[in-house]
């Protein structure tokens, strides 16, 4: 019985230690990685955006030159 609950124990930081990663390791858990692409995410929509804005105003810029 105390060998399946020493078992069991190992179990639960090894599943511990992939959700939230090991600092000792430096390993990076689920929860970091998560936190990462999110980040990367948003950064990327952003830039996205930006790009997108930027070409509307010069096109908008150029048409107003070529009309007059």
């Amino acid at each position: 019985m105390e060998q399946q609950i020493k078992d069991l124990n190992d179990k639960v930081d090894k599943i511990y230690s992939a959700l939230v990663g090991n600092d000792d390791l430096k390993i990076d858990g689920l929860v970091d990685k998560v936190d990462k692409n999110t980040k990367y995410i948003e950064n990327d929509k952003k830039m996205k955006w930006t790009a997108a804005g930027i070409i509307t105003a010069v096109s908008s810029f150029i048409n107003y030159l070529l009309k007059d």
